[in-house]
């Protein structure tokens, strides 16, 4: 398949939420700690009737409606922003699968257009073999540069493990070029 493959990891993916890096966990723990202790301290507090003004039946604590108010405003922020989100992974999702069939509609045409040729049908079967490996290459090093990898390291890719259609059939100097070239998928196209 041309797609991404999302693949379960277990503790992996469990241990990347939780982690410090890579995480937004981080961000969000700086952000509603100090806020959350405040209310802790705040209501132990009002327990020992330290604090008398937060006492009685029409102080802050007790009234709900600035609570529920409260409440329904940040529920249609959380609302509002995942669906944002979503919105732009789901763009994200489409726009690469429509990637994906722009080339093998390109590569399609290109080959259909190779019937009419007056090449020789040898050098015109080698011809179209390249050009379906380049176009598979193409795709899985467009998907390597979209991944959201925070290594440097080539291993560590996910998406330079996708099945090519038969890279060993490229030569060795094209191959070590494109490995050795920052800008791969330009290179390739």
């Amino acid at each position: 398949t041309m797609g991404a493959r999302y693949q379960n990891r277990g503790r992996r993916s469990c241990g990347r939420l939780l982690g410090w890096r890579g995480s937004v966990f981080c961000t969000a723990l700086r952000v509603a700690l100090f806020p959350s202790l405040f209310c802790a301290l705040l209501r132990i507090m009002v327990n020992a009737e330290v604090l008398p003004a937060f006492e009685g039946r029409n102080s802050i604590v007790t009234d709900t409606t600035a609570w529920s108010g409260f409440a329904a405003l940040l529920g249609f922020l959380i609302v509002f922003r995942t669906s944002q989100a979503y919105s732009r992974f789901h763009d994200g999702v489409t726009h690469v699968h429509t990637m994906g069939a722009e080339w093998f509609d390109a590569c399609a045409g290109v080959i259909a257009f190779c019937k009419m040729s007056s090449a020789s049908p040898k050098s015109t079967m080698e011809f179209q073999h390249t050009l379906i490996r380049l176009f598979s290459m193409l795709h899985a090093l467009a998907l390597a540069e979209v991944e959201d990898c925070q290594s440097d390291e080539i291993n560590h890719v996910n998406a330079f493990k996708y099945e090519l259609v038969d890279v060993e059939g490229l030569d060795l100097d094209s191959l070590q070029a494109v490995k050795d070239s920052c800008s791969k998928v330009e290179l390739v196209y």
